[in-house]
């Protein structure tokens, strides 16, 4: 496939092989640029030894910052460490840690059929201008498609904003950002890429749209986003699950409706205008 493909469009790929997905993926980054790296069954365990604890796919960041002022600088570390003090750190992902840093990896392969992206957007009844409400708006449909994503176990690692101007002037920037599924992390991209996308015109549409998605078998922001959010979030889930999305919501992405409020209802986002690709 190499030697089809490089001459002709002038990209190299690179290929790994092995028993589990977790080493083939370590071996392909191995590999490159151009080459093919193969650990025979039964090799894995001293494959992963040599390597820095950041060559192990969800081990980078400050996850792995805090992994070397414990003293573990390569897998081999990690290896030696007993189960139980890696699960002492990193709670209930600790065990797989520790058995991705062994070579064991119990996920199956299977046929490509992901989501592509998942998105909110929102026409309104007329063009505006009020920065602040249109902010919310765009908090609460981080909120919801944060939520959306971690129902489905999967995690995002591009955020898109969407503007339309009267006369069907569209506009769109995007980020890639780091894997994660937190609310706070995505509200505050969803709100900087606006801020640099809008001129001040009247809106008429705004739209959110996350992207490059993959599953979260991990959680790999476990520092960046705090055990503690995480057991936050999971709580807060389980009763939009029970009770609706609408049960509970940050202060900052929810628009109280009242009769004596002055914000419109056409600030509501509906499931009418959610989409999954």
């Amino acid at each position: 496939m190499d030697a089809a493909h490089y001459p002709r469009m002038g990209l190299p790929i690179s290929c790994g092989m092995a028993k589990s997905k977790t080493v083939a993926k370590v071996a392909t980054g191995q590999a490159k640029p151009n080459g093919e790296k193969f650990i025979p069954a039964g090799d894995e365990k001293s494959f992963l030894a040599r390597l820095p604890i950041d060559k192990l796919p969800f081990l980078g960041g400050k996850i792995g910052e805090q992994l070397r002022k414990m003293g573990y600088y390569y897998l081999h570390d990690i290896q030696q460490a007993a189960p139980e003090h890696s699960q002492q750190f990193l709670g209930k992902h600790g065990q797989s840690v520790w058995e991705r840093a062994n070579g064991i990896c119990h996920s199956q392969v299977a046929a490509y059929d992901e989501h592509k992206s998942i998105s909110k957007e929102h026409t309104f009844e007329k063009d505006h201008t009020d920065l602040r409400l249109i902010d919310t708006m765009l908090k609460g449909m981080a909120e919801k498609l944060a939520f959306e994503l971690r129902w489905a176990k999967l995690m995002t690692g591009c955020v898109a904003v969407k503007i339309r101007y009267m006369g069907f002037d569209m506009h769109t920037k995007q980020l890639t950002i780091p894997y994660t599924t937190d609310d706070f992390r995505l509200m505050t991209v969803a709100t900087q890429l606006f801020r640099q996308l809008y001129n001040g015109k009247p809106l008429r549409l705004i739209g959110l749209r996350f992207s490059n998605l993959m599953e979260s078998n991990l959680q790999t922001n476990w520092f960046e986003d705090n055990i503690k959010n995480s057991k936050l979030y999971a709580a807060l889930d389980r009763i939009k699950e029970k009770h609706g999305q609408a049960a509970v919501n940050r202060a900052s992405g929810w628009m109280r409706q009242t009769p004596e409020s002055s914000m419109p209802n056409f600030f509501q986002v509906s499931d009418e205008d959610s989409s999954i690709e």
